[in-house]
């Protein structure tokens, strides 16, 4: 009589197979909350778009809009913000949720009273007051802007977004070491086309203002591009003009105000003044230094 083999036990034969899908499924469980955690830490903070590595349509030394070169060949961005910025390539505008270098300190001048901090006035004639404090939010690709703004600042960029257009923050707030190395470079670019020392520094605060005095050691202002085509930028920089009021921004710098802010016209550039303000000096066609000396 042969004897039956002894069968091994179903539960030793299938054991690898059990191990390998409950380590399956613990790596796809925390693959999940990874993506959960991600994405509501996204939520809480949704000023985003990824920067360009190539020169979005923008205004030239001249001060047109056609998002022609200017004499280097390069198109100027905003007070002489960099058109190209490959180490900011991959970054994206997110705000993060801690402040990051709060209480910044630039400038000379009187202090500003704190009811009217939205209404500051930053130019050749009236420099950043002196300690000067900016509690500020930082963003994913290095920029900064005061936190009182970001509410507006966000809500804004809802709206854009929410008919189809694409943006994001180019730069925000500067120190007065950035805003003079930005200064000092674009001086040397000018000297090195040939220029003279007084040929330079004329073509350089045509559109970079001096340091102490640009608004965006203040923190209240930003520079807004487009990651699309020209024609969206285009179409950015249109409706922004028609609705940054609705959310308390002014373009600063306009083509018909250049005598008065003595600096030239910039589509991009958006200062915070409050809705208030916003809507008076747009509907009165006014620049900053106009409304303020009104209300003064």
């Amino acid at each position: 009589m042969k004897k039956r083999r002894k069968r091994k036990p179903v539960y030793r034969s299938n054991a690898p197979i059990l191990i390998l899908c409950l380590s399956l499924i613990l790596v796809l469980s925390i693959l999940c909350l990874v993506f959960i955690r991600r994405e509501q830490a996204a939520d809480s903070a949704r000023i985003v778009g990824t920067v360009p590595t190539t020169a979005v349509s923008e205004t030239s030394v001249s001060g047109n809009t056609s998002g022609s070169p200017d004499a280097a060949g390069t198109a100027v961005t905003s007070d002489a913000s960099p058109a190209s910025d490959p180490a900011a390539a991959a970054a994206v505008s997110t705000l993060t949720p801690t402040p990051a270098d709060t209480n910044q300190t630039g400038g000379s001048a009187a202090s500003a009273s704190e009811n009217d901090w939205a209404l500051l006035l930053v130019n050749t004639s009236h420099p950043v007051p002196d300690g000067y404090t900016v509690d500020l939010l930082e963003l994913s690709n290095g920029r900064k802007i005061d936190r009182r703004i970001y509410p507006s600042l966000q809500a804004m960029f809802d709206a854009a977004r929410s008919e189809g257009l694409s943006l994001f923050v180019r730069e925000g707030y500067r120190t007065t070491e950035d805003q003079q190395k930005l200064y000092d470079e674009r001086i040397q670019r000018y000297l090195d086309e040939g220029k003279s020392q007084e040929e330079a520094e004329k073509l350089t605060r045509d559109y970079v203002a001096l340091p102490g005095t640009s608004e965006h050691e203040l923190g209240l202002a930003v520079d807004i591009n487009s990651d699309s085509s020209e024609e969206g930028t285009q179409a950015l920089y249109a409706w922004l003009y028609e609705h940054s009021d609705e959310y308390g921004f002014v373009k600063r710098y306009a083509e018909d105000k250049i005598d008065i802010t003595g600096i030239s016209n910039e589509p991009w550039h958006y200062r915070y003044v409050g809705v208030e303000a916003a809507k008076e000096m747009k509907s009165k066609n006014l620049c900053l230094e106009e409304y303020t000396e009104l209300k003064s």
